[in-house]
């Protein structure tokens, strides 16, 4: 009976402590993602800087940008990379992830561009992206 109880516990330990230890060591970083999502999203910004009839150096400036607040929103979770604050003109401080936090980054991805996007177009209405997507 006690050997029984041993094992038992013994497997019930194992069942809740090793998917939550193996959870935390085969996290994917950021950057182990795929950037299909991002590059959606510039073709999109593309399309629309078409649309618009952006000149070149203000195009320029909008894609910088987008980039900029790409980078920065997966940038916590990335191996190597490190922020832009402090490094750029103007750029105090970003918004922070919550420490231990799980994280789908490719919607940190969209949801990122897509809020610069429509900051940098704020006359776009989804209609008009949708538009321009197909």
């Amino acid at each position: 009976m006690c050997r029984r109880m041993v094992e038992l516990t013994l497997a019930i330990g194992l069942i809740l402590i090793v998917p939550s230890a193996w959870a935390d060591q085969h996290k994917e970083p950021a950057d182990d993602y795929p950037s299909d999502v991002a590059f959606v999203c510039f073709d999109t910004l593309c399309d629309l800087v078409k649309v618009d009839a952006t000149a070149p150096p203000p195009a320029a400036r909008i894609y910088g940008v987008a980039a900029v607040a790409l980078y920065e929103a997966v940038m916590p979770d990335t191996l190597l990379n490190r922020s832009l604050v402090g490094q750029l003109n103007g750029l105090v401080s970003v918004p922070q992830p919550k420490k231990n936090g799980k994280y789908h980054w490719p919607m940190v991805t969209n949801a990122a561009l897509a809020q610069a996007i429509r900051g940098l177009f704020p006359s776009a209405s989804p209609d008009s992206l949708d538009a321009i997507s197909a």
